[in-house]
């Protein structure tokens, strides 16, 4: 039993990461498949990179508030 417990904590603190990517590029609009499949390549630095970029959801938004007025 322990071994198995050993397991499921090692895979959620690999997987960790790019779950959280996915999640923070999900969120600002961005193409969440591609940051968790970089996430796997560069993991904390994919994450402080996604931290940092712009919310595209919210600049379309604003683009769109500018079209119509």
């Amino acid at each position: 039993m322990p071994e198995i417990l050993l397991v499921l904590f090692i895979i959620v603190l690999i997987c960790s990461p790019q779950v959280l990517a996915y999640y923070f590029a999900k969120h600002l609009g961005r193409d969440a498949k591609f940051w968790f499949w970089i996430s796997f390549i560069i993991p904390i630095i994919s994450l402080f990179i996604l931290i940092f970029l712009p919310d595209i959801k919210e600049a379309e938004d604003t683009s769109l508030d500018n079209k119509a007025v």
